[in-house]
């Protein structure tokens, strides 16, 4: 068996970390990969998310605003 330079034994296939074995299934993904907008996102990457969904919003609005409408569509 191979070891790994951090004296960790290495699995079969080699590299410890090129496994992914908790894949998840392909509907699950297509939820993960929808954006999900918070507070934490930038007004320029909310703005931008809103001209995506057709949603009326400008710089002149907070970010809370812009959320808010985001949600509503």
């Amino acid at each position: 068996m191979s070891v790994h330079s951090l004296g960790r034994p290495l699995r079969r296939a080699g590299h410890p970390t090129r496994h992914n074995h908790n894949k998840a299934a392909p509907e699950a993904e297509a939820e993960e990969a929808a954006p999900e907008w918070s507070m934490s996102n930038t007004k320029a990457q909310l703005l931008a998310a809103a001209a995506d969904l057709g949603v009326e919003a400008d710089s002149g609005m907070t970010k809370a605003q812009i959320l808010a409408a985001i949600e509503a569509a």
